[in-house]
């Protein structure tokens, strides 16, 4: 019964451990990705001529690198939890599983295996879409901005936008 509780304690206070260690590493990894691919691509749109700016192709490319400065520190931190939470996890609910019929074994799979196609395919057609959200994204901000920021304020009432 001692020996039950006290091991019971430990895997507790491990769990802690890790997810405060988990909880650091993920800020760390976050803030580092965010900061050094923001600075790349500022550094590269400083170079690069004002008008190029008036292009609406270019302003595509430069939303989608900035939201890929956001993927990256995503996609890293799953991937992580993939290594060292996910993949122990089934590792040992398929031993337990296997111990106690050696069929068993392949259910924690069976369920996984589709759930990892479905997020692959669902990345695929983000990933489509993405290319025909940037110039809606745009549109809605300006519009959003004419409606209400105070710099556009009196022209959109003056012109009699809002009556």
């Amino acid at each position: 019964m001692l020996k039950s509780i006290s091991l019971l304690i430990i895997i507790l206070i491990l769990k802690e451990l890790t997810g405060a260690l988990s909880d650091l590493i993920a800020k760390y990894i976050c803030e580092i990705s965010l900061t050094k691919f923001s600075e790349l691509i500022h550094k590269k749109t400083r170079t690069i001529d004002t008008i190029v700016f008036e292009n609406p192709n270019f302003l595509d490319l430069v939303e989608k690198s900035e939201d890929g400065v956001y993927a990256v520190s995503y996609y890293v931190l799953n991937i992580l939890s993939l290594a060292f939470y996910d993949t122990p996890y089934l590792m040992l609910i398929g031993l337990y599983l296997m111990q106690i019929k050696p069929i068993l074994f392949l259910i924690p799979f069976c369920v996984c295996v589709p759930v990892i196609l479905n997020q692959l395919i669902k990345t695929k057609y983000q990933i489509k879409y993405k290319d025909e959200e940037a110039p809606l994204n745009r549109k809605k901000n300006s519009y959003k901005s004419y409606i209400c920021e105070l710099e556009y304020f009196k022209e959109t009432r003056h012109l009699g936008c809002f009556r």
